[in-house]
């Protein structure tokens, strides 16, 4: 559910950012979830390698996932289904500027995740997460 055209920041927004290994595939990559404008449900991104663009790297390519169930933003150890495992590194808060279909401007509080970022649409589940730098 997106909500066009939101112009005030809100700042009592949490996000995640989960390292997850694969098992079947042996391989690692990382998510980055963000609780909704109506805190109905998670955002969420798959970043192929850790990384978050910063003052050396401005832009990297996201795929959006479907959406996630609220406890998500919790989410760790061996998922049942399928052995991956789910690791957190970093909890945080985050206010968003702008949140629509295809943009979404946010700013994050972490450690890891810093800074003020807008995610571009490309196509139905590629976007570009871009470092808005100040």
């Amino acid at each position: 559910m997106w909500v066009k055209g939101i112009k005030n920041n809100m700042i009592d927004r949490n996000y995640t950012l989960h390292q997850h290994f694969r098992k079947k595939h042996k391989s690692i990559h990382y998510d980055l979830r963000i609780l909704s404008i109506s805190k109905k449900f998670v955002i969420s991104f798959a970043l192929p390698q850790k990384k978050i663009p910063d003052n050396k790297l401005s832009k990297v390519l996201v795929i959006r996932t479907p959406d996630h169930p609220l406890d998500t933003l919790n989410l760790k150890g061996k998922l049942k289904n399928s052995g991956d495992d789910i690791k957190i590194l970093e909890k945080g808060k985050c206010s968003f500027v702008d949140y629509s279909e295809s943009k979404i401007d946010i700013i994050f509080y972490g450690k890891l995740v810093q800074g003020h970022f807008i995610f571009v649409k490309l196509d139905d589940n590629s976007w570009l997460m871009i470092s808005k730098k100040s």
